[in-house]
């Protein structure tokens, strides 16, 4: 992770809960006591699963993302969606390393330079919510 301020490896990180939003800080340690927030923010995901879940292709929808930012040359994306589908094995931790992938992918579009479009992060956050639900059900 790197600092919200200055772009530095981060040292210390913090998730709130605001306004129905989840809310991470991370700072280096020349800016850990900073007033300063920048929010990484989505909306609390639903614990519960919904039908809509199971019309979604984590998969596939994985690779037409993966295949996407290949041809924007995302390199970034790509080192992190590859090594999130590597990752899968079958098992819970499997798909959990892949949604770590999923959550680092969303901060990485965060990012003006990281050639992740709205519609793909969208995308993303539409996987994380799908597997996050599966893995706690």
């Amino acid at each position: 992770m790197r600092c919200g301020i200055c772009g530095e490896p981060a040292t210390s990180h913090a998730v709130h809960l605001r306004e129905r939003k989840r809310a991470e800080t991370h700072r280096c340690a020349a800016h850990a006591d900073a007033a300063d927030e920048t929010p990484i923010g989505t909306e609390v995901i639903s614990p519960m699963p919904t039908p809509e879940d199971a019309k979604v292709d984590v998969l596939g929808e994985a690779r037409q993302l993966l295949d996407a930012w290949c041809e924007q040359r995302a390199y970034d994306a790509i080192c992190t969606m590859h090594g999130g589908l590597c990752s899968i094995n079958g098992l819970n931790d499997g798909w959990q390393e892949f949604l770590a992938a999923l959550k680092r992918l969303r901060i990485i579009a965060k990012n003006e330079n990281s050639r992740i479009n709205e519609a793909d992060a969208q995308k993303v956050n539409l996987l994380i919510g799908v597997v996050s639900r599966a893995l706690w059900r």
